[in-house]
């Protein structure tokens, strides 16, 4: 399901694009304690250099989407208009630093539902890459990324034909995965 996709931004840029895929809870904002969620706008808490990480990727040509597994949305605990406040907190503090995500998709499932959209399945990449090619943008994923901090992202990446890096393991944080990208010191 989207969230959020900046067209007007990505109206212009026609044609070939490298598109770096992020996971949002542990990569973007910090993660919050096991078996609980980011519910409200005071729950997200930006990680340090992940508005000069989001920059870079800017400055450098790719696109930035978020893909997110949301099962708080499924369990009830945030419905999906507070998940979307906390989006557009997340875009609104990257934004007045002159960092701006291109899109965020999310998964409002829990994982026993057998949807193709919760990671580790490509659902959300295959969304974002649909509605990129309606705006004339093809994702080029030979030198696209996913970014994340579970193993699930990894393996989704992987199963959608794009380079992986996690967090935690190379690298210690998005930043060091952006510059490692990037080759931006």
């Amino acid at each position: 399901m989207r969230a959020y996709l900046r067209k007007e931004a990505l109206g212009s840029g026609a044609g070939l694009r490298p598109v770096i895929f992020l996971d949002r809870d542990g990569v973007i904002n910090k993660r919050m304690p096991v078996h609980c969620h980011v519910l409200c706008e005071d729950d997200l808490e930006i990680l340090p250099d992940v508005y000069e990480a989001v920059s870079i990727i800017n400055e450098k040509g790719y696109i930035s989407i978020v893909v997110t597994n949301q099962r708080c949305i499924a369990l009830g605990t945030l419905d999906e208009a507070g998940f979307f406040g906390i989006n557009d907190r997340m875009i609104s503090d990257l934004s007045s630093c002159g960092a701006f995500v291109d899109g965020v998709y999310y998964c409002p499932h829990d994982g026993s539902d057998g949807c193709s959209c919760r990671k580790p399945g490509t659902g959300l990449f295959e969304e974002a890459e649909r509605d990129l090619e309606a705006l004339g943008i093809t994702i080029d994923r030979q030198h696209s990324w996913m970014i994340g901090d579970e193993d699930t992202d990894i393996e989704a990446g992987g199963r959608y034909g794009v380079n992986t890096v996690k967090i935690g393991e190379k690298v210690p944080d998005l930043l060091a995965a952006v510059r490692m990208i990037t080759g931006k010191q």
